[in-house]
């Protein structure tokens, strides 16, 4: 399967007693030996009590609390499995707010997660009522460096050389809780793959292809778009919009918007250019509504806010700088 959630069964390798033919003397001995089994994912304890197991409760169990919880401590003595993965996905919000899957795995080949089992003796499996019900949880720890980008938890990994130690039953707790650590390998890669992930009931063979992914449209850069692509001197675009030389009257300025607001908003839009602020509306206008052209030479047409800032049709409406004033600066509406 290439979509697997909880309910869905896993190959996990378990310490399993099983009963030889016998000795010389034909009495029936005990052997452990390791097995490969089929369990669903999702603990149900051996004492529950419910008749429909819920797979979702106890799917994963905390590394830091499993040696003092009531339900995992028992289990961490006698019940350890490694649970074999190609890999596991995980998601983080894009951009946009939606959620983007990402497949994790290794390139040196499948995954060995730590992992609790057990056996319930009234419950039958639902896909072989002969056999009685085997469910397992995969033991989390904290993200590695490399990983917590992209969430603060994973699954506990055993390198090759700690599964001998995971399984042996003579393994002491202490040694046990030193392998649920972050697996912070050089081998650990991901990818990002199709949305279609999303469903928990999609389960097509392309669930872990990687995809390219694409900058997701914010409304910030909708305003962005919107914003004019000059590259002139900031303080000849705000000449050119307010339309007059610094001696023009008050009656001419207040036709196109205050020059403190324009400056305000340009500077601002240039300490944080990801998201620029559209230079002030015309009072009674709306965002992209023309301006029917003014007769004086001094006041140009304007269009709504965003947009670019058209020249006037007179040579004199605009006065080249004072002798003394600033440089002007440099700034690009993005």
């Amino acid at each position: 399967r290439e979509n697997i959630h909880p309910g869905n069964t896993l190959p996990a390798v378990v310490n399993d007693a099983t009963p030889a033919t016998g000795d010389a003397a034909g009495a029936p001995q005990q052997t452990t030996g390791r097995v490969l089994r089929s369990l669903r994912w999702g603990l149900v304890p051996s004492w529950s009590k419910e008749a429909k197991p819920d797979y979702f409760r106890m799917f994963n169990a905390r590394s830091e609390t499993i040696h003092t919880s009531s339900v995992f401590s028992r289990l961490l003595h006698c019940k350890r499995c490694v649970v074999i993965m190609d890999g596991f996905y995980e998601w983080i919000k894009d951009d946009g707010g939606e959620k983007q899957p990402y497949y994790v795995q290794l390139k040196s080949g499948p995954m060995l997660m730590a992992g609790l089992y057990d056996e319930h003796p009234k419950l039958r499996d639902p896909g072989d009522a002969e056999r009685p019900l085997a469910t397992v949880t995969v033991v989390t720890t904290a993200s590695s460096a490399a990983m917590a980008w992209l969430h603060d938890r994973m699954p506990v990994v055993l390198p090759p050389n700690a599964v001998d130690t995971w399984l042996d039953p003579e393994t002491p707790a202490k040694l046990l809780l030193g392998l649920l650590k972050p697996y912070s390998n050089s081998d650990l890669i991901w990818h990002p793959v199709s949305k279609r992930m999303n469903k928990m009931s999609y389960g097509e063979s392309d669930c872990a292809a990687p995809i390219k992914l694409t900058k997701s449209k914010s409304i910030t850069s909708f305003f962005s778009a919107k914003a004019s692509p000059t590259k002139r001197p900031l303080q000849a675009q705000v000449k050119q919009e307010l339309g007059a030389s610094p001696g023009s009257s008050t009656r001419e300025q207040a036709a196109v918007g205050s020059p403190r607001s324009s400056w305000a908003n340009a500077a601002k839009a240039e300490d944080s250019a990801a998201s620029p602020s559209p230079p002030s509306p015309v009072k009674g206008k709306g965002v992209g509504e023309k301006r029917t052209a003014a007769t004086s030479p001094g006041v140009e047409s304007k269009q709504g806010a965003g947009k670019r800032v058209k020249a006037a049709s007179s040579p004199s409406a605009m006065s080249p700088p004072q002798a003394g004033a600033a440089p002007p600066r440099k700034h690009q509406v993005r």
